[in-house]
């Protein structure tokens, strides 16, 4: 397998943003960059920069785009991709599901397989505010930067949303726990959970937690023990290896066990929890 020139690196967010940053993803590739960099459902929404043109499809549609600054929702029929050619600089801050509309207003609905590019992004906080990152900034300036605009955009607290305490609870079973179940600790119907859940965060409630439960699966994936995938896959809930399999390829359009034998190092870094640190 032909060794990637990208090279990804994680950073932690500010203290003051924990609660809102879950952490910082950074990717850099030099002129002799050649490759497609898939982009897969992790359960959490993005604020993004990009110094260099870039190139997306989406399913059957490509869009070619100077602009630089993206914020991404949750994907549910999409499976997009960078086609990167050349030089690739790009900083992400990984936002937990509702700071999109903490942050600018906008509901999870709306970001669905979809992303807001620059002029709507200048609309929402203002040319003066987002223009502050500059070419010759490092990443960790940009990180640093970009934390700043979303520190001034969350200036007012924001509301204590129900949905809070129910994302709390998705990533405390990492994805395993009945709707009904987290109605009756919600103190909620269930339909009213589900309909707020598919309004703010942007997909069904069902599918986000297995993509969630897929997540927290991921994370044995580098280890390349077989035995110890498929019994994390049945422990969150996965019922079979077949309906672990199946849903692996649908996501990653690869088998586990061809991805163990060729791992993609985008998606094991992006994928996973690792605590890595750019150099």
């Amino acid at each position: 397998m032909k060794r990637s020139n990208l090279q990804h690196s994680i950073l932690q967010p500010r203290n003051e943003l924990k609660q809102y940053v879950r952490r910082i993803l950074i990717t850099h590739g030099d002129d002799n960059t050649d490759e497609i960099m898939p982009i897969v459902p992790t359960g959490f929404a993005y604020l993004t920069y990009s110094r260099y043109p870039v190139m997306f499809s989406y399913n059957e549609r490509n869009i070619s785009t100077d602009d630089k600054y993206y914020l991404v929702g949750q994907l549910e029929h999409e499976k997009p991709a960078f086609s990167i050619k050349g030089k690739f600089f790009h900083v992400g801050l990984e936002l937990y599901p509702l700071v999109p509309f903490y942050a600018f207003g906008i509901t999870g609905e709306k970001l669905t397989d979809t992303g807001l590019i620059s002029n709507p992004l200048y609309e929402l906080v203002g040319r003066d505010t987002i223009d502050r990152v500059e070419k010759q900034d490092s990443a960790e300036i940009v990180a640093e930067k970009l934390q700043l605009i979303l520190v001034e955009l969350l200036r007012k607290p924001p509301l204590q949303f129900l949905l809070e305490k129910c994302l709390e609870e998705i990533y405390a079973s990492r994805g395993n726990i009945p709707v009904n179940e987290l109605a009756e600790r919600l103190d909620i119907s269930e339909r009213s959970l589900r309909r707020q859940f598919k309004e703010y965060v942007g997909i069904g409630i069902k599918k986000y937690e297995k993509t969630i439960q897929f997540n927290s699966v991921f994370e044995t994936i580098s280890n390349g023990n077989h035995e110890e995938i498929y019994r994390m896959a049945l422990e969150h809930g996965f019922y079979d290896h077949a309906h672990f399999i199946n849903f692996f390829t649908e996501l990653l359009g690869t088998s586990p066990q061809k991805f163990i034998n060729n791992p993609d190092d985008f998606l094991l870094t992006y994928l996973s929890n690792a605590k890595q640190k750019i150099e």
